[in-house]
């Protein structure tokens, strides 16, 4: 019988991604663990760590288009009980947003499609 992985298995991997400078491979295995076997997919803190971590390694972009996804699909995440996205993942990604002069161009039809998806966020 196989042993049935939980979302908390995939977020710490994904972490430890982030955490030992590995940006590419977190993304990776991210999109990875949407397809595993016994898996119910990645949950909020999987989002989270990616989209507070891929901003400091040069992928805003990546971190914008995590968290639209984020946007589409939380409902149906693992362990759903409308928690939203980590206050400081999103206020890290503004962030750089703001440093890297993207507000116009991600940030601020980001922040729509967190005000539409009824999520809580702080853009500052």
């Amino acid at each position: 019988q196989a042993q049935r992985l939980d979302a908390q298995v995939g977020a710490c991997i994904v972490g430890a991604c982030i955490h030992n400078k590995a940006p590419e491979r977190a993304m990776a295995i991210f999109e990875e663990m949407k397809s595993w076997p016994k898996f119910d997919g990645p949950d909020v803190n999987a989002y989270s760590a990616l989209v507070s971590g891929l901003p400091r390694f040069g992928y805003a972009r990546e971190a914008v288009q995590i968290a639209s996804d984020f946007c589409e699909n939380y409902s149906k995440l693992p362990g759903y009980d409308k928690k939203g996205l980590a206050p400081s993942a999103l206020s890290q990604l503004f962030r750089a947003l703001r440093s890297e002069h993207l507000v116009r161009e991600l940030g601020v039809p980001l922040a729509a499609r967190l005000r539409k998806a009824g999520l809580a966020f702080d853009d500052r």
